[in-house]
Parts: structure tokens; sequence; C-alpha cells
């Protein structure tokens, strides 16, 4: 048996989730291009509310962006909702 480590165990090392790739790779195409649809919509969403809380579209949003962005949606929310009471 080698000392050299084999493919898997370098990607293993590297941070690759392998259970989770089987996984994805277990699931029929369409299931896959679904969940890629559903993954990028909601980067795209997120990333519309960074620039709404920012001005500014940025290439990486940053985990304090999407809290920003969030707690700047749930401001505006509560505002409706305020709106409509009165």
């Amino acid at each position: 048996m080698s000392d050299r480590p084999n493919a898997l165990e370098e990607a293993e090392r590297a941070g690759f989730d392998l259970a989770l790739i089987e996984a994805n790779l277990r699931r029929s195409y369409e299931e896959r291009v679904l969940l890629h649809d559903r993954a990028l919509s909601l980067l795209l969403e997120l990333e519309q509310a960074g620039y709404q809380v920012t001005g500014r579209i940025r290439g990486v949003i940053t985990l304090q962006d999407i809290v920003r962005a969030t707690e700047a949606l749930a401001r505006e929310k509560d505002l409706l909702a305020a709106r409509e009471r009165a």
C-alpha cells in the first residue's frame, strides 16, 4: 500500500463534503436543477436586499450584509403593518 493519499482523501482534507456530493449525485438531474435554481434565487434576493441597505452591489455578500438587510426588511415590514393598522 502506498503512503500517497488518493484523490478522495485529498479532497476530504481540502474540505470537500463528499457525503453531500454523493447525496446530490443520488438526486435526479431535474431535482439538482430545481435546488440550484432555488439557491440562486435566494442569493439574488440577498444581493438585492444588500443593495437596498448599502446602495451598492458588491461581489461578496458578508454575514454582516445579510444581517443588516434582514433588519432593514423587518423594519420596512413593521412600518407597512403599522400603516395598515392606522
